[in-house]
């Protein structure tokens, strides 16, 4: 897979867990916090391990980049790539971070649709 693939890969993984667990689109922003930190920020490594698995010389290049860039617009300093496991895990949270502001950003127009 590509860097783009890999990317999208992770996000429709993301997807599939949300739909199966918020179908009927009634969530909320802690819903979406909630999901988000369970995917990325634990001992959870299903994406994980499917990510790895699709590890090679050009991709890793992009991954690492993708997040360099994303660390410094983050925390505003620089990324430190000192193994193997943190990139993929900061890969994954940048992510799924992506993923919870789209459906921030889906919620928000929901609310202001939604007659008074």
């Amino acid at each position: 897979m590509n860097f783009e693939e890999l990317k999208d890969y992770i996000y429709d993984f993301l997807e599939n867990e949300w739909r199966s667990l918020y179908n009927d689109d009634e969530y909320n922003e802690d819903n979406i916090d909630e999901f988000t930190y369970y995917w990325t920020n634990s001992e959870n490594e299903e994406i994980y391990n499917l990510i790895e698995d699709e590890l090679n010389m050009d991709n890793i290049w992009d991954i690492i980049r993708y997040v360099a860039f994303e660390y410094d617009n983050v925390w505003d300093e620089p990324f430190s790539f000192t193994c193997k496991d943190k990139l993929l895990k900061h890969f994954i949270f940048f992510e799924g971070y992506r993923f919870g502001v789209e459906k921030s950003e889906n919620l928000e127009s929901d609310e202001e649709e939604a007659p008074s």
